[in-house]
């Protein structure tokens, strides 16, 4: 039987989304292709690039959750933790280290491995993890005390794996104990005090909090210091 024209629309619809999504990726590329380290934190294009993603999907869940009568819209965190790990997946790239990215994949074979939402490896080592957060949700009282124990739980078993922490915004928790850390802008990031919904277009230098370069400058160094061969700076 024949495809229907809604079919047949529905199937177009995704294909040209792939092709969206590849074209994407290559300007993306590009644009960090021509940047040097001053030029890459001064641009803050990855930052942007992720807050510019939150955004516009918001955009549309709110859409389209209206166009079908949903009550309810999804989360956008697996969204979240896709737009850190193919910027950074990228800038890796772009800097001659690619395919060093994953997501979701476990630490070990072994019993108690975990799966940190991104997984930064060189060679067999696991250099570096990122755990993304749009917010803390019913962890806000106890998300400190959890990434200290995942720190020193990886750092048993990875001693060269260095953990980062990735916060979308400071909404729905106390930000205080995150910000007055000592490792906040050093392992813990915090890209934005605005809800997605609210971000300006285009983003504008007073969205952004703590922009998220200088954590993919700190994973780029975790993967060439065992990278033999690699220079330890970015040029």
């Amino acid at each position: 039987m024949r495809p229907s024209i809604a079919t047949d629309s529905l199937i177009r619809h995704f294909q040209e989304t792939t092709g969206s999504w590849r074209r994407i990726i290559n300007d993306l590329s590009t644009s960090f292709s021509s940047h040097d380290v001053v030029s890459f934190c001064a641009s803050q294009s990855a930052t942007r690039f992720i807050l510019t993603w939150m955004r516009e999907l918001k955009a549309f869940q709110d859409t389209f959750g209206t166009l079908i009568r949903r009550h309810k819209r999804p989360p956008i965190a697996d969204d979240f933790t896709a737009a850190v790990a193919l910027t950074l997946d990228l800038f890796l790239a772009a800097n001659g280290l690619p395919e060093h990215v994953h997501c979701e994949r476990a630490t070990h074979r072994r019993r108690g491995a975990t799966r940190p939402d991104i997984s930064v490896l060189s060679g067999s080592h696991l250099v570096a993890t990122v755990e993304c957060k749009t917010d803390f949700g019913w962890k806000r009282k106890t998300w400190k005390a959890d990434c200290e124990t995942r720190s020193q739980d990886l750092k048993s078993t990875f001693p060269d794996c260095t953990t980062f922490l990735c916060v979308l915004m400071d909404k729905n928790f106390d930000a205080t104990e995150l910000i007055s850390s000592p490792l906040f802008n050093k392992e813990w990031y915090c890209l934005s005090r605005m809800p997605a919904a609210r971000l300006s277009n285009p983003i504008l230098d007073s969205d952004i909090f703590t922009p998220i370069e200088p954590m993919f400058i700190s994973v780029l160094e975790c993967v060439k210091a065992l990278a033999p061969g690699q220079p330890t700076l970015l040029v």
